[in-house]
């Protein structure tokens, strides 16, 4: 239970939308799908039992020094780059 506890707390901070990468990301993208597979995993093992809906969504990392951006889906709108 303490993983979906930081994972919640992490994913409240993610929440977010997009799915670009910035052209000059020095993110490494593969920890960032694990990242995000590991957040889908734990919310269907959930199943929205903690906080009463599925936590998993439209979520990203950004890297506030070069403002990077890694998401797990694109923006309605195609606006993020």
């Amino acid at each position: 239970m303490p993983k979906l506890k930081s994972l919640g707390g992490a994913l409240v901070v993610l929440f977010l939308f997009g799915v670009r990468v910035h052209a000059q990301t020095p993110m490494d993208l593969e920890a960032a799908k694990r990242y995000f597979d590991d957040a889908k995993a734990a919310s269907d093992a959930d199943a929205g039992k903690l906080w009463g809906v599925r936590l998993y969504g439209p979520m990203m990392f950004a890297d506030p020094q070069t403002r990077a951006v890694v998401a797990n889906q694109a923006d309605a709108e195609g606006t993020l780059r």
